[in-house]
């Protein structure tokens, strides 16, 4: 990718910023829940401008193909620090043992390694997939992988160490979850929504009596003999629950 390419990209990263969101997808030398994997960044396709870097292990080891389908690659530390002001989030799909002790550790030893500490010290919401480093899920248990709880510990700390970093790392089926979380704010619009819903039903309690109005737009309203209500809005609210 030559410098009028960068800039290109460059000037598309920032007009999708208007309508999608920007996510640097590091992957390392293993392919573990591919399937699946690849099935959850599909969904957010429609979302979701992918910049991809790979691993030299990566590009030996597996079919790169389908996951550059998808979006444009990074192959150099100088196209990398153009775009990242524009990266929302960066993924880690398939973080190796190697990988994770290695950034735990500081070492940044290759494109893919850089990129993330770079993302670390830039301070960027970083989400990192346990699926292939973990020994206690399903292909670890089959490989039998799972025997070393001395090893296991120091897996565990490593993680812990990334924790502390900022980098949010979670098994594969909590995936999606914290990516709507931290990169679409679903989580907290619904919480608010929730807040403001307790809020209603609260200033609606308060009243002395309450009116059929007042149970329509508060169905979730307790029947009960301490709260006052008129005769409409007491059967309007034992229609609803014999409904439910």
């Amino acid at each position: 990718m030559d410098e009028k390419q960068i800039k290109e990209l460059l000037s598309k990263l920032i007009s999708y910023k208007e309508s999608k969101k920007n996510v640097l997808l590091i992957f390392t030398g293993a392919d573990h829940y591919s399937k699946e994997v690849e099935e959850l960044f599909i969904h957010y396709q429609d979302k979701c401008n992918y910049l991809l870097i790979f691993s030299d292990a990566c590009k030996s080891n597996f079919d790169t193909d389908t996951w550059k389908s998808m979006g444009s690659e990074i192959v150099d530390f100088t196209q990398f620090r153009k775009i990242i002001d524009q990266i929302d989030m960066v993924l880690l799909p398939f973080l190796t043992r190697n990988s994770l002790a290695k950034i735990a550790l500081g070492i940044a030893d290759t494109l893919s390694l850089l990129a993330t500490q770079y993302s670390i010290l830039s301070g960027k919401n970083i989400i990192a997939f346990e699926n292939s480093w973990d020994v206690n899920n399903e292909i670890g248990k089959i490989q039998g992988l799972n025997k070393n709880a001395t090893y296991i510990t120091m897996l565990n700390q490593y993680k812990k160490q990334l924790t502390e970093f900022g980098v949010i790392s979670v098994p594969l089926s909590e995936a999606k979850q914290k990516i709507d979380q931290k990169l679409f704010n679903l989580i907290e619009e619904q919480e608010t929504n929730q807040l403001r819903d307790k809020y209603v039903v609260k200033e609606a309690m308060n009243k002395n009596v309450l009116t059929l109005k007042d149970v329509i737009d508060n169905p979730s309203i307790d029947i009960s003999s301490e709260v006052k209500m008129t005769d409409l809005a007491r059967d309007y609210l034992r229609d609803k629950r014999k409904e439910s």
